[in-house]
């Protein structure tokens, strides 16, 4: 108590004060390590840029890595800068800089290929209304961070980067990497987002039925189609566990690949001469056929978002079929009108009818005609004929189970007259008509589209008046409409005509004969195209390509253009690819010039002198 106050103070033990934090000190160096990463990432904005717009899988993988390793980046300078007294006035204020710079231009870049899939492909507005507003966001902030660093410490702590902030930057940053990793629907897989996924279940509930689409859309159509209906038996065999893990476009294509095999077997038993019992369903026998599920699959992909896959070797696929149908190449057939007249005379003769040959002309197309005209097969099963017309019924017989997409023209050599075009489209209709009853069905494809070939001077001098005489006939002229789309083709010989009257004489007369025939069809409006019947030497009609083209009458090239190559002239003109190709770009641009600027027509004074 007698204390004085003095040592009544100086006993009572100090009080602590408040330890305040110290603030590291900052680096003075201008390039710190955080510094280099941070000038990294703003770098990388250009080669983000740069392999957005690169077309397949590998610009999206490599637009997402960048992304990825800016955003790991953006952790790491902060995470160096912290733990090893790195900071600096120039990275804290790179550091935002960078990331919004990177930011940004995901964004835009975004917007400007819209993504493909999923709600995006319904409604693209989805991202370019974010994409502003987080850009807003940032700008926003920028300029509120630098009004409260003008103010006072406190304002500015109430507006400096929290861990919300951060875990907002982390978010952002994950959605955009997963937004550039899915934008190409090729690298859906790669990414772990395959495009099946939403139609790898098949389910009989009306929910699930809205959820797999796409799975029910391309084999309900499959299984409607003609040559599906096989095929879809396969998706029932495996039990409903199972079911999930059979890809939709697997099982139809699948399918695809077991009918080819089976057509490549079943033509390889007829080549044997082996009895085939395939069932006409379980293999392909037109182009029509095979490219009707591979449309499918086409169609399918590009309504689900994945047109970068269907674009691709699928497209490629199906032009080579539309190009080359099931065969490759087309064969023609060629036989002489001689041998179809005395066809003919089997047949009239066994029916008690005459015989044909001895007929004129008239009675001859009346007789052609009205059997054209009916419905009944002409020739009766159990005819006997010579061995030589046997073979003309089985060429025929043969080109009707084959039909137009595996042949092309029936070729009539020495055609002097429109009975032998008739005459041929009778014995082909016939033909047609028995394999009909054999099969049970439709013969495959169309009819061959019949070619006369005027060979002879004489028969050159009539060409234009027997097509003149044929189109005349209007079962004719709707036959040519109706199954060959308006379009004769009319074959020209060089080789016997220049026998027959001399190299000189047989151009001018090939010439005319081009001009009748041209305008014959352009009377009755039929598009015609002449086939040129050309040897290797100059005898035969051989020559310059381009010039050959080029000197064709006025109107005769009409884009489209006919011509043999024989014998070694193949081996010479297409034995390599580069003089193949070199071949095909001279057809190619003198075809062109001719039918866009044809050449004059001879005056009326050269003509009269000739």
């Amino acid at each position: 108590m007698g204390l004085s106050g003095k040592a009544l103070v100086s006993t009572v033990p100090p009080q602590p004060e408040p330890e305040q934090e110290q603030e590291q000190p900052q680096s003075s160096k201008l390039l710190t390590l955080p510094t280099i990463l941070t000038l990294g990432r703003v770098a990388a904005v250009p080669l983000l840029v740069a392999t957005f717009y690169l077309d397949g899988w590998q610009g999206t993988v490599a637009t997402t890595t960048i992304f990825i390793a800016a955003s790991v980046t953006d952790w790491l300078d902060g995470y160096i800068a912290r733990k090893m007294n790195l900071k600096s006035s120039f990275g804290a204020f790179l550091d935002p800089v960078a990331d919004k710079l990177m930011v940004a231009a995901t964004l835009v870049l975004l917007c400007t290929r819209p993504l493909d899939v999923g709600l995006f492909a319904q409604a693209p507005w989805l991202l370019p209304i974010p994409a502003i507003a987080i850009i807003g966001r940032e700008i926003t902030m920028s300029a509120v961070r630098e009004w409260a660093a003008s103010q006072d410490s406190k304002l500015l702590e109430a507006v400096a980067v929290n861990n919300l902030g951060k875990w907002k930057t982390a978010t952002q940053m994950t959605a955009l990497a997963i937004l550039l990793a899915t934008r190409d629907s090729s690298c859906h897989q790669l990414m772990g987002f395959s495009v099946f996924s939403r139609v790898s279940r098949f389910s009989s509930s009306r929910e699930k039925k809205n959820n797999n689409l796409a799975y029910n859309n391309i084999f309900f159509i499959f299984q409607e189609s003609q040559t599906g209906k096989s095929g879809f038996q396969k998706l029932l065999e495996p039990q409903l566990p199972q079911l999930p893990g059979i890809a939709p476009y697997r099982v139809v294509l699948g399918n695809v690949k077991d009918k080819l095999e089976r057509s490549r077997r079943r033509l390889e038993l007829l080549l044997e001469d082996v009895a085939c019992d395939y069932d006409p369903l379980d293999y392909y026998e037109t182009a029509d056929q095979l490219l009707e599920p591979l449309l499918l699959c086409y169609e399918s992909l590009q309504s689900y978002g994945s047109g970068v896959l269907a674009d691709g070797r699928l497209a490629d696929l199906i032009r080579r079929v539309a190009t080359f149908g099931m065969v490759l190449m087309k064969l023609d057939l060629r036989q002489e009108s001689g041998r179809h007249a005395d066809t003919l005379d089997a047949i009239t003769t066994y029916l008690d009818m005459g015989t044909y040959s001895e007929w004129d002309e008239e009675k001859k197309l009346d007789f052609l005609t009205r059997e054209l005209k009916g419905k009944r097969p002409l020739v009766p099963v159990s005819i006997e004929v010579p061995a030589d017309v046997k073979e003309v019924l089985d060429t025929f017989q043969i080109a009707a189970e084959l039909g137009s997409d595996s042949l092309g023209a029936y070729v009539i050599s020495m055609a002097s007259s429109a009975s032998d075009v008739l005459a041929v489209e009778l014995l082909q209709k016939d033909a047609r008509l028995a394999a009909t009853g054999e099969l049970g069905r439709a013969c495959p494809g169309g009819t061959l589209r019949v070619v006369p070939l005027f060979e002879t001077v004489k028969d050159l001098r009539e060409a234009g008046s027997v097509i003149r005489k044929l189109l005349s006939i209007d079962w004719y002229h709707e036959h040519v409409i109706k199954n060959h789309n308006g379009h004769q083709e009319v074959m020209v010989g060089y080789s016997d005509s220049g026998k027959d009257a001399g190299r000189f004489t047989a151009a001018w007369e090939l010439y005319k004969a081009q001009e009748d025939v041209v305008a014959a069809c352009n009377d009755y409006g039929i598009k015609v195209t002449l086939f040129h019947g050309r040897g290797g030497s100059i005898g035969r009609g051989g020559g310059p390509t381009y010039l050959a083209i080029q000197s064709q009458p006025p109107g005769s090239v009409m884009g489209t253009l006919r011509s043999t190559e024989q014998g070694e002239m193949v081996e010479a003109k297409f034995g390599l690819p580069q003089i193949a190709v070199r071949q095909l770009e001279i057809y190619t641009t003198a075809v062109l010039l001719a039918t866009l600027r044809p050449p004059l027509p001879p005056s009326c004074g050269w003509i009269h002198r000739i």
